[in-house]
């Protein structure tokens, strides 16, 4: 091993330093950051490789400034709750002191390992801080006095840190300064060092274990006592009760004109970590949630009709222990196309017969049914009779004129999903005179009983030229029958 050692000279009040080989011990990631200062703090980490040459006249000097320190330790790495995932940790923070004339927010946020990773960012990689405090959560908000609590439960093992927003808050640190950089207000300054924008160390562990925190670049007088936070532990056991989830809409089965939207709640005793959902048996997927476990996922059919029909989602969710919940399925179905209607007309009665169900408190409606005399006015209908849920017969009124019509089916009867019937084709009607029979006028004339009598006439709708009448009485023929 390598080494290099350092005096300090009470003469100059400046460091003289000698080194073997220091590149060699930065490259290999013993200093991310060299500072060589009075108020030097050394972990166990350095102190096999650097050794202090005390001189008599700086010895005193040394000793002093250690007693003023009130030993506090570096922090280069996570937080990790005790405990397993059979255990839920409730984490509780006091804030026991507040030194500062800054107003800081101060927070948590998880993270997957002792490194301090996010996923695959680490800390000091470009964007590790703004994944952080996109993820983050309040503990204390900006002016928060000394001995507000706050406390959060998490599974026992679960890895943290937590951060600072110097004399700002989270909301505008994204805003304003989401990339940390220096000479950009407000700073995000992190329980893990290697973190910092500065690299500098601003929150230290007193012995006993509170969390003291330096909200000022660079740490600035360095005292560590800008914000001091107690933080202690407290397991509760885990219930093996799997969450279950809950289904609100769409009712089951339930038909709809267009694409459906799926909304619920997860549900457990404790969090609800992710809920997977799955449409007709095909590509599984997560579906967002809130801190509550509600989601709202909606469908993506096509409207054009391919893809209409019978449908169903089913859901799980997963808690924070990775326990599933039972599938749940809810069915629905989807129709766009609209439907269409014949009609046709026999004696006196229009039958109108559509090409599905329709819905029945519109089916019977005379706004539905138009009849158009040749001048344009519209007529009133006659009595509508509901056959099934796809037939009605309709009369004509008994009062028509001779003359033409026309029948239409109007586009405000809707099928049950909602679509509105096409517009029909016309049925044309039209209506002519009844037939009659006129006599010509003939002089009193006695016959006698089994003779005939042939007289001519004319009407307006037979082909017959004579009526041919047998006399069974004596009594005088009329002038006219009709």
């Amino acid at each position: 091993m390598k080494s290099f050692s350092f005096a300090l000279s009470s003469n100059s009040n400046k460091h003289n330093v000698k080194m073997n080989s220091n590149r060699w011990i930065a490259g290999q990631g013993l200093f991310s950051d060299v500072v060589l200062e009075e108020r030097l703090l050394m972990d166990s980490a350095l102190s096999s490789i650097v050794n202090p040459v005390h001189t008599k006249e700086v010895d005193s000097q040394i000793k002093s400034t250690q007693r003023s320190l009130i030993s506090l330790s570096l922090i280069n790495m996570a937080f990790q709750v005790p405990g397993n995932q059979t255990t839920n940790t409730e984490l509780v923070f006091q804030l026991n002191r507040r030194n500062t004339a800054y107003r800081s927010e101060i927070g948590y946020y998880l993270v997957d390992g002792l490194d301090g990773r996010i996923g695959n960012l680490l800390p000091g990689n470009p964007g590790y801080a703004n994944a952080a405090m996109e993820q983050a959560h309040t503990l204390f908000p900006k002016g928060s006095r000394s001995g507000t609590v706050s406390s959060v439960t998490v599974p026992g093992g679960t890895y943290y840190a937590t951060y600072l927003i110097s004399n700002g808050t989270r909301k505008t640190y994204l805003k304003t300064n989401p990339d940390n950089l220096s000479g950009r207000l407000p700073n995000a300054f992190f329980s893990i060092a290697k973190a910092n924008p500065d690299r500098y160390s601003h929150l230290r562990l007193t012995p006993d274990g509170r969390h003291a925190w330096e909200d000022t670049w660079r740490g600035g007088d360095r005292d560590h006592n800008d914000a001091v936070l107690k933080v202690s532990y407290r397991s509760k056991p885990i219930s093996n009760t799997p969450p279950s989830v809950r289904i609100d809409t769409p009712n089951e089965g339930a038909l709809s004109n267009r694409n459906a939207t799926i909304s619920g709640q997860g549900l457990d005793d404790q969090r609800i970590s992710k809920i997977f959902g799955q449409f007709d048996g095909i590509s599984l997927f997560e579906i967002p949630k809130d801190a509550q476990g509600k989601f709202s996922v909606s469908t993506t059919y096509k409207q054009d009709g391919t893809e209409d029909g019978l449908h169903n989602i089913q859901i799980v969710a997963i808690d924070s222990q990775g326990i599933p919940s039972q599938i749940a399925v809810r069915y629905f179905s989807i129709d766009t196309v609209r439907p269409n209607s014949i009609s046709s007309l026999n004696a006196n009665t229009i039958t109108v017969t559509f090409s599905e169900s329709m819905n029945p408190a519109q089916l019977g409606g005379a706004q539905n049914y138009f009849l158009t005399s040749s001048t344009g006015s519209q007529l009133a209908v006659g009595q509508i009779q509901v056959v099934n849920d796809k037939t009605v017969t309709i009369e004509l009124p008994q009062n028509l004129s001779p003359g033409s019509y026309n029948f239409t089916v109007q586009s405000t009867v809707n099928d049950l999903a909602g679509n509105a019937v096409l517009p029909g084709s016309v049925l044309p009607i039209i209506i002519t005179a009844p037939d009659s029979i006129s006599f010509p006028t003939v002089a009193d004339q006695r016959v006698t009983p089994g003779s005939r009598l042939v007289i001519p006439f004319g009407a307006t709708s037979s082909s017959a030229s004579e009526i041919v009448y047998s006399i069974e009485s004596d009594r005088p023929l009329p002038q006219s029958v009709l």
